[in-house]
């Protein structure tokens, strides 16, 4: 199970916004063991979306999570560009339009804008790729999108992190959970005390193939020096949580020992 993350807006490739929003998805996916193995960033350009789309599909994902372009604004063409990359004709979507008709009155409501009418920008929200379910948005105006094409969802999201955090946990995190069936993920770390990532690299890949790949090992160097210690992170994925977390307490014991060889019988810490 592999889901694969666009991250859509002009704003992220010009430095002017952080993109914290894939770096929370990563962690909420990999948490249910699930596997984020691609993250694209792209400008609001629909030929570009599109092509980053199609490219994506190629591969075969369970899931194609968008960010960002869900709006109201000339730049916010995600929609459209769905409709370019699957051949499909932008429509009005009936829910769509009254969940963003049904938002903008509780707005008025409660005098965060002007007027509750459906001006036109606020009717494009709604125009969606023919035969796409939304996900209804409680936090901002901006429907989400769900398609699936064969065996991949596609679900695009708002860029705004608080629209996009609630509908993804409330959404998007059980379908995928429901995928993993199961799965667990775990991380765990220790510091040894090695300052060197190049005299640490074999004893990574022999603790690796002793666990025949079933872990995997990072060593996480902050700089170089005499005073400096390295995180040596182990991970495993797995249906039994006990099962997977001895798997990574014995790899991480395999690391400190291989280390304590190499120092001389020095204390890891």
């Amino acid at each position: 199970m592999f889901t694969e993350i666009i991250v859509i807006g002009n704003e992220i490739l010009t430095g002017h916004t952080l993109d914290t929003n894939s770096n929370w998805m990563c962690k909420k996916i990999t948490a249910v063991g699930g596997e984020v193995r691609r993250i694209t960033k792209v400008r609001d350009e629909i030929s570009e979306i599109a092509d980053v789309i199609r490219n994506a599909l190629s591969r075969r994902p369970d899931f194609i999570i968008t960010t960002g372009g869900l709006g109201p604004t000339f730049d916010d063409k995600t929609a459209h560009a769905l409709g370019v990359a699957l051949n499909k004709k932008i429509v009005l979507n009936e829910d769509a339009f009254r969940m963003v008709q049904r938002r903008y009155r509780e707005l008025y409501e409660q005098r965060a804008v002007d007027t509750p009418d459906m001006l036109p920008e606020r009717k494009k929200m709604a125009m969606l790729p023919e035969g796409a379910t939304i996900i209804d948005n409680f936090v901002g105006t901006a429907p989400g999108i769900q398609i699936t094409v064969d065996d991949t969802v596609i679900i695009a999201l708002p860029g705004v992190p608080a629209e996009m955090k609630e509908m993804f946990e409330r959404a998007v995190l059980p379908q995928i959970q429901k995928k993993t069936e199961g799965l667990v993920f775990i991380s765990k770390e220790i510091e040894i005390d090695l300052h060197d990532e190049s005299v640490l690299a074999p004893i990574v890949d022999k603790v690796m193939q002793k666990y025949e790949n079933r872990v995997f090992i990072k060593s996480h160097p902050s700089t170089y020096g005499s005073g400096i210690k390295i995180k040596v992170e182990v991970r495993a994925r797995g249906k039994d949580k006990k099962e997977v977390s001895e798997l990574v307490d014995n790899a991480l014991n395999d690391v400190s020992k291989e280390v304590n060889k190499l120092l001389g019988g020095a204390s890891q810490q």
